[in-house]
């Protein structure tokens, strides 16, 4: 209120007092029609559902080589990282019964500071019951979590298995986080126990430093008995530079009986003309709830090429802290012993035959 007394008015720079009196006139703009249109806010509120994650997470390991990142993207090292750390907003808009608009900006913990961007963001046409269009920036639909990998309370890994989810170029490279084009989605009757899906997508995939990796064309079905057990399968082929073929195909088993958890994947690359950028990637986690807690045992395994192998064991507890508020920690041993030269996902060959990553973090959903 003080901003409107004329001493301090005339104090302002000269372009302030314009713009102070536009945005005025917006706020009694907005409220005039707040009280006259409560109806129509009663539908937006009805239409438009905005939910949200939050991930807090810290890993140091006992090396100073950069485990999964580079000079550009500071992976994990013995002077410590929160480059795991988000926080998101999701917001879904109901058009019509037929049309929807989904959105996701997630904020991400980069050199210090947080970097904000469209994580996806894409319109959604039901054409009927089974089928569904998608079009816009879409997350890619290929592994059994990297549709919400970000919403880390959602699974027991503090991070997800690196052998198949990095974005990385020292990886499998077998998933990315989203996608800009088209993808049309059938999924059967759900009255029945069993829900089958399949999603055909293309368009092409965004990169940061380079243009976009263009002729992406894809498929990935899955079958899901009763929230119990799902199987998932996915292949795709894309541009790799100019003239070559990237091609990965992925295979996922997740179950959920009683107290007891599995989740197991399997992804294999395949470059056109380098061979010593083809891998073999997988892992298995199984876990066992005993209340609140969720402790749980990975085995990783990579290989690149015909020279780089690389094996990781972690150990991990999720802790329900309250709801929707989860506590994990983990410790990680990466065997280094049978590298040959690349390092693994390690940024070049660490000093160490056996290098240990510890991590801790809190994740939200709201």
């Amino acid at each position: 209120m003080m901003y409107l007394k004329n001493d301090l008015v005339q104090d302002c720079p000269v372009y302030f007092v314009p713009k102070f009196k536009l945005m005025v006139m917006y706020v009694i703009l907005f409220a005039v029609l707040l009280v006259s249109s409560s109806q129509a806010v009663a539908d937006w509120t009805d239409k438009v559902r905005i939910k949200g994650f939050f991930n807090g997470v810290y890993q140091i390991s006992d090396e100073s080589v950069l485990f999964n990142g580079d000079a550009n993207d500071a992976g994990i090292d013995n002077s410590g990282t929160f480059r795991n750390t988000n926080f998101g907003l999701n917001i879904t808009a109901k058009i019509t019964n037929r049309i929807r608009v989904a959105t996701q900006f997630i904020a991400v913990s980069q050199d210090g500071n947080f970097n904000t961007e469209l994580d996806w963001g894409f319109l959604e046409l039901s054409l009927n019951d089974n089928w569904a269009l998608k079009t816009g920036k879409i997350k890619f639909p290929v592994g059994l979590v990297n549709e919400y990998v970000d919403i880390s309370y959602a699974f027991p890994w503090l991070v997800p298995p690196r052998v198949i989810y990095s974005g990385q170029s020292k990886g499998s490279r077998a998933t990315t986080e989203s996608y800009i084009g088209a993808g049309i989605t059938w999924k059967s009757n759900s009255s029945g126990s069993t829900q089958y899906t399949v999603d055909l997508f293309g368009g092409e995939v965004g990169q940061e430093s380079t243009p976009n990796v263009k002729d992406l064309f894809g498929v990935s079905a899955s079958i899901n008995w009763n929230d119990v057990v799902t199987l998932k399968a996915s292949t795709y082929t894309r541009k790799h530079l100019t003239t070559s073929t990237h091609s990965a195909y992925i295979l996922g088993l997740k179950a959920d009986y009683k107290n007891y958890i599995v989740y197991s994947e399997y992804a294999s690359t395949e470059v056109d003309d380098f061979p010593a950028l083809d891998t073999d990637a997988w892992y298995i986690t199984v876990g066992y709830r005993m209340g609140k807690w969720l402790p749980h045992f990975t085995y990783e395994s990579f290989e690149q090429g015909d020279n780089d192998e690389q094996t990781t064991i972690t150990l991990g507890v999720k802790y329900e802290l309250a709801k929707s508020t989860s506590l994990k920690f983990s410790i990680s041993n990466v065997d280094t012993d049978l590298n040959n030269g690349d390092g693994g996902l390690f940024e070049s060959t660490p000093g160490s035959d056996s290098v240990n990553i510890f991590g801790m973090g809190i994740q939200v959903v709201f």
